[in-house]
């Protein structure tokens, strides 16, 4: 079967953002088949803020550079023959907006971490830009999903489709091979 021909259902796209302030930021977007094999695998140039944005966005700089600039950037690519995004930066939560497919930030649960929808508002209300409200969270195994009600209709399908996930690969391992990827293209 060729990657055009599989069900949306299998295929899932994962976005982050490595780097730092000196170097820069670069996103990176891959998508996989539900076996975690590569189909498409985008990243952006370096990203570097200079002075005056420093100085003009303040503490919301990281989440206009992650959301607003990178993430968007990224999105451009996507196919609407995919499933869902996941992500595991909140920023990334603003491009939402950008999208009509579920853009999902996942968080993997520390084993003695007891899941609390409190501490995790208070998490997003640490991103400027993003309104907690607007956000539902679903404890699913060791992970803890973030996601728009507005895009994620049922729970229940959510959570089908993310078991489907979790039976073929370990969900925040995408993340790993991205940043890898982003790093031996910058060596380039």
């Amino acid at each position: 079967m060729s990657a055009e021909s599989e069900p949306k259902e299998d295929r899932v796209g994962f976005i982050t953002v490595s780097g730092n302030m000196k170097q820069g930021f670069v996103g990176g977007y891959l998508l996989l088949n539900r076996v975690g094999r590569p189909l498409e695998f985008h990243c952006t140039t370096p990203v570097v803020p200079n002075r005056a944005q420093e100085i003009l966005y303040g503490n919301t700089l990281r989440s206009y550079l992650f959301g607003d600039q990178i993430a968007q950037a990224l999105l451009a690519y996507s196919k609407p023959d995919l499933s869902m995004i996941f992500t595991n930066l909140p920023e990334i939560l603003l491009a939402q907006k950008e999208t009509e497919l579920p853009l999902i930030f996942i968080l993997a649960r520390k084993p003695d971490q007891v899941f609390s929808e409190e501490n995790f508002r208070e998490k997003l209300a640490s991103v400027p830009g993003l309104i907690p409200d607007q956000w539902e969270f679903l404890s699913k195994d060791k992970y803890i999903l973030v996601f728009t009600r507005e895009k994620v209709k049922s729970d229940s399908s959510l959570s089908s489709q993310f078991d489907l996930l979790l039976a073929s690969m370990e969900p925040m391992e995408p993340f790993d091979r991205i940043r890898s990827a982003v790093e031996e293209a910058r060596k380039q």
